[in-house]
């Protein structure tokens, strides 16, 4: 129970409030539950008498037999088991250099749900539903209010909505001040075309300025910084920050003398992927370093830990490794999966070690210690496991891709962990640090 406590908790030192909050909650359910476990169980069934209580507790059966071959089994081929292993491990980390960090706020849900259609509609017909902003700020007052600076305005817009990825996604629509202008500038002038620029007598421009209610959105109230919303159809983090860089780069090459960067909510939103990258790094450690300290007390001894803790590390690999090949972004959700699947995992090595060591004093060989660890404490390792994969599977049906992804990778991860510690964890108790 510390160890789940502890992976939790890993999350709780995140920037981020979702991520920050889920895992303190997380946390206390999973104190609570040990502690009804330990209290609450126990008053339960010292209710009833044993005699009207009947357990299937027996250590015969198919299953059994089959866990006591795989335990023989994988006493006898640790090479073979440390070479599959080495494999499992190099292919996981060529596919961790490839997981791509994409957050994309407008397409959580699956391709074929009703919100993703009206998006895509909407991207098609109207102007993009993704919106963000242009700030120019000038620095002094009125600083905006110049017939050259908002021409060089207006010239940044016509840059700006020539962007496109590779894709030929990119921005559908901008809209400044030095559109209003330049419309209500022809309408003074009786809609003649010829008056459809802006205005380049500096008089003029403030007597089109005297009234500044309808500009507040996109002029500032002194004047001195003007904004330029900007209509997008891009959506991801990763194409938004491409498209952001490549835009502030087009507005300091016009404006060099002035400060130009771009805001708004979902520029906010993109760059919590990069945060997500940082701390990912972060949580994961902080949690390996936790729980390797609990087990180093428990079993009182660094290789004993290290060697409980191993079977455990590779399929977090396998995890990262998993998402990169297939293509599964890290986001929000699936960043969770490490540090929560991790301590929940090293709770099948906990109990798995406890057994052989007991049963280390009463067999004569490490092999039957094994074995019969694995006969005693097999099945409900495999149970729990299976239950936790089953219960996370369910997520994985939801049409909210980033619980669907969750799901998913959390119910692989632990099938990984349950597979290293019934054959791995018993070849790595072979090693001589277990007789002592």
């Amino acid at each position: 129970a510390l160890t789940i406590i502890a992976g939790f908790l890993s999350l709780s030192f995140t920037n981020i409030p979702a991520i920050r909050e889920t895992s303190i909650y997380a946390a206390i359910g999973a104190a609570i539950t040990m502690l009804l476990s330990l209290t609450f169980l126990p008053a339960c069934l010292i209710l009833w008498r044993g005699e009207k209580v009947s357990f299937r507790v027996g250590l015969g059966g198919t299953s059994v037999r089959k866990l006591e071959e795989i335990g023989r089994w994988a006493t006898t081929r640790q090479r073979l088991l440390y070479v599959i292993t080495s494999l499992i491990v190099i292919i996981s980390l060529i596919g961790i250099w490839r997981i791509v960090i994409d957050i994309d706020y407008f397409h959580f849900f699956k391709q074929n749900s009703e919100t993703t259609i009206g998006l895509n509609q909407i991207n098609q017909r109207l102007s993009g539903a993704v919106t963000f902003s242009l700030v120019v700020e000038t620095g002094r007052p009125e600083g905006v209010v110049d017939p050259e600076v908002l021409r060089r305005v207006a010239t940044l817009q016509r840059q700006v909505e020539r962007y496109r990825d590779a894709d030929g996604r990119g921005v559908d629509l901008t809209l400044s001040a030095a559109d209003l202008l330049r419309h209500v500038h022809q309408a003074f002038n009786h809609h003649d075309p010829a008056a459809g620029d802006l205005p380049t007598d500096q008089s003029v421009l403030e007597e089109l300025l005297a009234d500044r209610a309808q500009l507040r959105g996109l002029l500032s109230s002194d004047g001195s910084a003007a904004r330029i919303l900007i209509r997008s159809n891009l959506s991801g983090s990763q194409s938004m920050a491409a498209a952001i860089r490549e835009i502030e780069q087009q507005g300091r090459a016009i404006f060099p003398e002035f400060r130009v960067y771009a805001t708004g909510t979902m520029v906010l939103l993109n760059r919590t992927s990069d945060t997500i990258a940082r701390e990912q790094i972060f949580s994961v450690t902080l949690a390996l370093v936790t729980i390797f300290m609990m087990l180093v007390i428990l079993f009182r001894s660094f290789r004993v830990g290290l060697t409980a803790l191993i079977p455990n590390l590779i399929p977090i690999l396998f995890f990262f490794g998993f998402m990169g090949w297939s293509g599964i972004p890290l986001n929000l959700t699936t960043s969770l999966v490490a540090s929560v699947v991790l301590g929940l995992a090293v709770d099948n090595a906990v109990q798995f070690v406890v057994r052989f060591r007991c049963l280390l004093k009463e067999q004569e060989s490490v092999t039957e210690a094994i074995v019969q660890s694995l006969r005693c404490s097999g099945r409900p390792i495999i149970y729990a496991n299976v239950a936790l994969a089953a219960t996370f599977t369910i997520f994985a049906l939801s049409n909210f891709e980033p619980i669907g992804s969750f799901g998913l990778l959390s119910a692989v991860t632990i099938l990984g962990c349950l597979v290293e510690d019934l054959v791995l964890l018993p070849a790595r108790l072979t090693s001589p640090i277990f007789r002592n």
